[in-house]
């Protein structure tokens, strides 16, 4: 009898992130649909004028990473002279360059100098009492109620609020989801899968998953964390039959993916992991809200 060739061991995870990788490189997430995003704008101060240089890109990039939908910033004597709040909220440094004059000491030359005074500003979508004038319309669309997601949210227990016109977020210190307009919107499709990745967000709380890549304040477990609700929303919504559509701003966190995936083959298999837990979390959590309203 001859010996058999032993059997070539499969590296399941490499096979699978391998598999997963080459998708990614082609510009597609296999677990969601793209649609357009708004576009960046630029930072604006409350009279209209354009903020420039290290400013400019300063506020941009705030914007970006904190998801705010308006471009305009305010100063605090700005934005109590118009009757906004910014309690609680966090201001965001900019400079200021300023002159003074002074005689050098080898030459006697008078000499004028710059130095940089740092102030803060609050973004728009950070204030209360705003004028109507300084808030984002909301476009004039019909798009209809999302009846499933609406229900299952609402039975989570979790905090939503709808805030107008703005960007969907979750908020870690005051633990609810920030929604706009279901009509900011391109279709309800959208809204409920935006919905499906802030609750997803959520889930990771200190009270609830306590999920370190939520909880660590720093850029890696920020990206790692969108990892997690990205695909613990393509999960939920295929778990409640619905469509699962994501913002194109989350195009950097294709790279993120890649990188970590190229390095560690095991990564999609434990952020998978993490995002089933969340998935299984707010099933769970729903299920029993519903139950509590027939009792």
């Amino acid at each position: 009898m001859k010996n058999k060739k032993p059997m070539k061991r499969i590296d399941i995870h490499k096979e699978v992130t391998d598999e997963i990788i080459a998708v990614l490189e082609e510009g597609v997430v296999p677990w969601v649909q793209t649609y357009d995003s708004a576009p960046l704008q630029m930072p604006l101060r409350n009279d209209g004028n354009m903020f420039s240089g290290i400013n400019a890109l300063r506020l941009m990039t705030r914007a970006y990473t904190k998801g705010y939908s308006s471009p305009y910033w305010f100063a605090f004597k700005q934005l109590k002279s118009i009757g906004c709040n910014n309690k609680g909220q966090s201001g965001t440094h900019v400079t200021l360059p300023m002159t003074y004059k002074k005689i050098d000491e080898k030459s006697g030359e008078e000499k004028t100098s710059t130095y940089y005074k740092t102030y803060n500003v609050w973004n728009a979508d950070q204030l209360t009492d705003l004028p109507d004038e300084f808030k984002p319309k909301i476009p004039e669309r019909n798009n209809q109620p999302n009846k499933t997601i609406d229900e299952f949210g609402k039975n989570t227990g979790i905090k939503i609020i709808v805030e107008g016109a703005g960007t969907p977020h979750y908020n870690v210190t005051k633990d609810y989801v920030s929604m706009p307009h279901i009509n900011c919107f391109h279709s309800s499709d959208h809204y409920a899968a935006a919905l499906a990745h802030e609750l997803s967000h959520a889930s990771g709380a200190k009270h609830r998953l306590n999920r370190p890549s939520l909880i660590n304040n720093d850029t890696i477990s920020y990206c790692e964390d969108e990892v997690v609700a990205d695909l613990s929303a393509g999960f939920l919504m295929a778990r409640l039959g619905l469509k699962n559509l994501i913002r194109d701003d989350h195009a950097p966190y294709i790279d993120f993916y890649l990188k970590k995936m190229k390095k560690d083959s095991n990564y999609i298999f434990e952020a998978a992991h993490r995002a089933s837990e969340a998935t299984n979390y707010l099933i769970d959590l729903a299920e029993k809200g519903a139950k509590s309203k027939v009792a």
